[in-house]
């Protein structure tokens, strides 16, 4: 296969797609075990997109409903931590990573290779969902031995459960800007899309503190929308229809996906 044959607009191109769907599937697996071994060989990121929103939760959220008049704040501020939080595995370790590969090469390597490319995105995917995961519990930890944090075992769950999935438009996003960007300035985006995304959602302070300019313009971010379903998963609140948040998060996945999609096609070679 020469280079041409891997420089499509698309990756329908993908030379996997011929392969019958229970070898397409084992690959699925494959590509699963691959980055979690690749993750227990470099366990330092890991442990730093763990660390760094336990740390934020511990010295602000746990402080600021301390001091909140706000009836629901313990609940409140676990909640947009949380969504705080899992908005990096989606970012950085989706999107950072695939730039990295692509400055690599890697990426053209594997359109070439008869295994799904959709597979290595989709360990990629699983991945941050289990690190958004286990991030949501360990807050939920946290929140309940040292926040006054108090959820039945439904809640707790629709917690989890939000947080899992609320990754994936994050995801998407990572995924854009590792197509568009190189490594170094992917890295440069990202952080300004995290923390601008955080604090211009507003969820990181209570609601009466939030400045009017930020109110009115939050919607706009995926980040508020996630966190409006979450506070609304636990009873801490949430502002409009849940099947508003819903839609803008799935237009957001889908948009992002598909011109992530395409630029990987234009780019990826």
């Amino acid at each position: 296969m020469n280079m041409l044959s891997l420089s499509g607009p698309n990756l329908r191109s993908d030379p996997a797609h011929s392969l019958p769907f229970g070898r397409q599937l084992a690959a699925y697996g494959l590509e699963v075990r691959y980055e979690l071994l690749k993750m227990a060989r470099e366990p330092l990121f890991g442990i730093i997109s763990l660390l760094f929103p336990v740390i934020l939760y511990l010295l602000f959220g746990l402080t600021l409903h301390r001091g909140s008049e706000q009836a629901n704040a313990a609940r409140y501020f676990l909640a947009s931590y949380t969504v705080f939080g899992v908005m990096a595995p989606g970012l950085f370790g989706f999107g950072l990573s695939i730039a990295i590969e692509r400055a690599q090469g890697l990426f053209t390597l594997r359109r070439a290779m008869p295994t799904p490319v959709s597979a290595y995105l989709a360990a990629k995917m699983i991945m941050s969902a289990l690190f958004a995961c286990i991030l949501s519990c360990v807050l939920l930890v946290i929140g309940t031995i040292f926040g006054g944090v108090h959820l039945h075992a439904g809640e707790a769950l629709a917690l989890v459960g939000t947080a899992t999935l609320g990754v994936v438009p994050f995801c998407a996003i990572g995924l854009l800007v590792g197509a568009v960007f190189s490594h170094q300035s992917a890295l440069a985006v990202l952080n300004l899309l995290y923390l601008g995304m955080g604090l211009l959602s507003g969820m990181l302070v209570s609601p009466g503190a939030t400045p009017a300019i930020i109110a009115a313009t939050a919607p706009i971010w995926p980040s508020y929308h996630l966190a409006q379903v979450t506070f609304r998963a636990i009873d801490a609140g949430g502002i409009g229809r849940s099947d508003v948040h819903f839609g803008v998060l799935a237009v957001v996945t889908v948009m992002f996906f598909g011109l992530a999609t395409r630029e990987l096609g234009r780019r990826a070679y």
